[in-house]
């Protein structure tokens, strides 16, 4: 969890015709960062031309509250989209990644990126999908 705790104190003067007046104040105050971690199971799929394949992503929560928006990475010939492109942390969302009989074979990353609004953190976990020739294709 990532907190930053101050304790600031001011004296303030504002003159006042036959006095002397002071103000004290002390603020205090405390920010709380969103912090989370991407997590997408397996890491390694195969999967024939033509065929379709899901893979689970989860988001943990280590510190904060805020919802994190998720994004994949995009490969011609191959469809891939996010169940849930918003959760939670604690929830999970589903990659799930289509092929078509003219997906050429081979190696593809997909990496999935979490972020949160109003903040500097982000996550990356990512899936090696190895397409296959499919002999029905």
């Amino acid at each position: 969890k990532y907190e930053a705790n101050a304790l600031v104190s001011k004296k303030i003067t504002h003159p006042i015709p036959d006095w002397d007046t002071s103000l004290e104040a002390d603020w205090q105050f405390k920010i709380i960062f969103d912090d989370f971690d991407v997590d997408v199971d397996p890491a390694i799929e195969t999967i024939e031309q033509g065929s379709k394949a899901s893979v689970q992503v989860v988001v943990k929560r280590i510190a904060g509250q805020g919802n994190v928006d998720l994004t994949v990475t995009k490969w011609g010939g191959i469809n891939a989209y996010l169940t849930n492109p918003s959760v939670t942390p604690t929830e999970t969302t589903t990659l799930n990644i289509e092929t078509t009989c003219d997906t050429k074979v081979g190696d593809y990353l997909f990496t999935v990126q979490g972020e949160t609004k109003g903040s500097f953190k982000s996550s990356v976990d990512s899936v090696n999908v190895k397409v296959t020739k499919n002999p029905s294709c």
